[in-house]
C-alpha cells in the first residue's frame, strides 16, 4: 500500500499515545499527514460504572472515532488490554450489536469507522501476553468475564466477519511480560513495550502495510 502524501490515523490507548510505533511507521511510509488518537486506559466498550478517579478512561473508542481525519486511507486500530484488564462491559458474543459488550462494541466500532473513514482500509491489533492473561477477572474487575485470549480471539473473529486483517500479538514470543528475562527486555511495567517492544510492533505492522 502505498502512503507517502496520504493520510494515517493510529486509534488506541497509551501504547499508541506514546507514539514510538507511530513514529516508525510514519518514517516508513512518509504519509502527509497522520492523527494519533492513543489515550491512557481507554476501552473498546463503554463502561456502566463511570471511572471516577480517572474519567478519561471512559472516553472509549467509539466515542473517539469523530477524532479520525474523514480523508484517511488507512486507520490502525490497537486496543483491548484496558476492557480485559478492569472494563466493565461483559465479553458477549460474536453477532452481539450493543456497544455494552465487547463483542458488540468492536462490531459498532468497525460500522463507525466505516461511516467517518469511507475511503480507508483498516488495520486491527490484538494486546499482547498478560501478567493475569488467564484470570476471568482480568487486573482488578469485580465480575469475571473471559481471559485475555478470549478477547484477543474476540477481535480476530469480529474482523473476520469484515475481511479486516488483524496483527495478532498475543502469539509473539517476546512480547510476553509473564518471562523475566523478555520482560526486562521488552517491557517497561506488566503491560507497556520499551523501545524494542515498540519496533516489533512497527516492524509487523509496516510488513502488513506493504501487502494491502
Amino acid at each position: 500500500m502505498e502512503l507517502k502524501n496520504k493520510v494515517i490515523c493510529y486509534l488506541g490507548d497509551s501504547i499508541t499515545q506514546f507514539n514510538y510505533y507511530v513514529t516508525s511507521v510514519n518514517n516508513e511510509f512518509k504519509p502527509k499527514k497522520f492523527i494519533n488518537a492513543g489515550l491512557w486506559g481507554t476501552r473498546i466498550a463503554k463502561q456502566k460504572s463511570p471511572t471516577i478517579s480517572y474519567p478519561y478512561k471512559d472516553k472509549d473508542y467509539i466515542s473517539r472515532v469523530g477524532d479520525l481525519d474523514k480523508a484517511s486511507n488507512l486507520v490502525i486500530v490497537y486496543g483491548g488490554t484496558n476492557d480485559f484488564d478492569h472494563g466493565d462491559a461483559p465479553l458477549g458474543k460474536i453477532g452481539d450489536k450493543t456497544a455494552w459488550t465487547f463483542y458488540g462494541a468492536l462490531e459498532v466500532l468497525i460500522k463507525k469507522l466505516h461511516t467517518q473513514c469511507p475511503k480507508a482500509k483498516f488495520i486491527f491489533i490484538t494486546p499482547t501476553k498478560n501478567i493475569n492473561q488467564d484470570s476471568k477477572f482480568g487486573e482488578n474487575k469485580k465480575k469475571a468475564s473471559g481471559t485475555m485470549s478470549d478477547y484477543v480471539n474476540a477481535i480476530i473473529n469480529v474482523c473476520g466477519k469484515h475481511d479486516i486483517p488483524v496483527i495478532n500479538l498475543f502469539t509473539v514470543p517476546e512480547l510476553d511480560p509473564r518471562d523475566p528475562q523478555l520482560k526486562a527486555k521488552y517491557f517497561i511495567d506488566d503491560e507497556h513495550p520499551t523501545h524494542l517492544g515498540h519496533d516489533i510492533i512497527a516492524s509487523k505492522l509496516i510488513a502488513l502495510i506493504k501487502k494491502l
